[in-house]
């Protein structure tokens, strides 16, 4: 888990500057600093930038990313301008996409962070009724 968490955040990092998703243009990751294995590579996004701000794994062992963007291709569905907007994305913990939605109107809007939280529910104690 440890090891698919460390090269999630590694591509996530590379997320920003990948113009395709071929792998053609990805540089080679330095053994000296990645103590794990890679078991895959993948990108996500469209065309022009995009920049996740935080990566938070959900109950069922998914990820959620939170981030901005301001394409309007490839992964990204729903967004018409050219402006930055919020971009929520989830994906299994193999990298494919279960969730893509953009939010945002028609000026710049971008993500700060993103926080897990637990909602747990209890029936009411028979005193408080």
């Amino acid at each position: 888990m440890r090891k698919f968490a460390a090269l999630f955040i590694f591509s996530l990092a590379l997320l920003g500057s990948c113009s395709n998703d071929d792998g053609v243009n990805l540089p080679a990751p330095n053994p000296e600093d990645f103590l794990g294995e890679i078991d895959f590579i993948t990108t996500f996004g469209g065309s022009q930038n995009e920049n996740i701000v935080s990566v938070v794994q959900a109950s069922d062992g998914s990820y959620v990313l939170m981030g901005t963007t301001d394409s309007t291709d490839g992964d990204i569905t729903g967004k018409n301008g050219d402006d930055d907007d919020f971009w929520l994305l989830k994906t299994t913990q193999e990298g494919e996409i279960v969730f893509n939605k953009v939010y945002g109107g028609s000026n710049t809007d971008t993500a700060t962070s993103l926080i897990n939280t637990c909602l747990l529910y209890t029936s009411p104690s028979p005193r408080d009724s």
